[in-house]
């Protein structure tokens, strides 16, 4: 879960044209990343299976 996160955070940095990880974008990066596993369990799939509903 700890690589799933850090990817995300990478990500959302990446995305947003960033160069450099700070605690804002880290921050702002797990806000992101709760919301979509948020979503994705309302659909009664777990976020880590890969398989939704």
């Amino acid at each position: 879960m700890r690589d799933s996160a850090k990817e995300r955070i990478k990500n959302y940095a990446r995305n947003q044209g960033h160069n450099e990880i700070t605690l804002a974008l880290v921050e702002q990066g797990l806000a992101v990343a709760r919301e979509a596993m948020g979503k994705s369990t309302s659909k009664g799939g777990c976020p880590f299976s890969g398989k939704n509903g």
